[in-house]
Parts: structure tokens; sequence; C-alpha cells
């Protein structure tokens, strides 16, 4: 059986929240010095914003399958 569009998305969100997780961690850990200090706090709040807005559309989408579900 086919997944649903919901569950492909759903799957997306969860590599894309994956990859942002990783390259932040990258981003921290990797680079040294006194001049990256500002760079990775003000990347860090870009991608802590992005992070949030992707946790809602997770929600959103859970929400959207109940509600379906109880249609069913």
């Amino acid at each position: 059986m086919a997944d649903s569009p919901e569950a492909k998305l759903m799957r997306g969100l969860e590599s894309l929240d994956v990859k942002i997780s990783q390259t932040l961690y990258e981003r921290v850990f990797t680079r040294q010095g006194p001049g990256n200090v500002f760079f990775l706090s003000d990347r860090a709040l870009v991608v802590g914003q992005f992070k949030k807005k992707l946790e809602d559309a997770k929600k959103d989408l859970e929400e959207l399958n109940r509600q379906k579900q109880d249609a069913v």
C-alpha cells in the first residue's frame, strides 16, 4: 500500500530536522576561535527559530491526521 501524502510529508520533516541538528552541531563544535562566537550564536538563533517552525508544522500535521482519523 502506498504511503499517504501526510506520511511522506512527516518523514520529510523529520529528515530535515535531523539534518538541521547535525549541521548546527558541526558548526558549533568544529569551528574554533574568538571570531566565530558571534557567527555561531547568530546562526544558532536562526536555526533555532527555523526548528521551532518545523516543530509547529509537525504538530499541525499530527492534528490534521487525528482529525482525518476521527472523521473516518
